[in-house]
């Protein structure tokens, strides 16, 4: 996970730019927040007929 840093000034439509400036780091000096995935409780089947008929095995 990377923060940023916003000025809601910078642009002159409102808008603003983000610049990273900080970083998250473990005890040991290595990044463990970003680049791995978080293991599913429940693994679902992904069935594209089902899908396609308007269902979401997820929710249901």
């Amino acid at each position: 996970m990377v923060g940023h840093y916003t000025n809601p000034l910078d642009l002159l439509d409102g808008g603003f730019a983000g610049t990273s400036n900080l970083a998250f780091y473990t005890t040991n000096g290595t990044r463990d927040v970003e680049n791995h995935d978080v293991p599913p409780d429940v693994e679902v089947e992904y069935e594209l007929q089902a899908v396609r008929a308007g269902h979401d095995p997820q929710l249901e």
